[in-house]
């Protein structure tokens, strides 16, 4: 099946003009996200996301952001969640 040459994997092709679009059509400040002073903190839902994340900030020219490390790849334990079931267990 890999072989067939109706397989096509479209991935790559998406990915780049995702992030072209980004950088040549949404991003109007570039010469301000330069020099900006802020910090952004990056905290990954379920660990995903990550890449897409940090090739967004490149798009837009931001300073790199700083990532909660415990949460940048997925697991499924959720570790670095404390009480993640007291809203299930407490409401009836």
């Amino acid at each position: 099946m890999t072989n067939n040459p109706l397989r096509n994997e479209p991935f790559d092709q998406v990915y780049q003009s995702y992030f072209n679009d980004l950088k040549n059509t949404l991003c109007f400040h570039r010469d301000l996200n330069l020099r900006t002073k802020l910090k952004f903190t990056y905290t990954a839902m379920h660990g995903v996301g990550y890449e897409f994340s940090v090739e967004s900030f490149k798009s837009f020219d931001h300073i790199p952001f700083i990532p909660v490390k415990e949460q940048i790849h997925p697991d499924p334990d959720f570790p670095t969640v404390i009480g993640k079931f007291f809203y299930f267990r407490n409401f009836h």
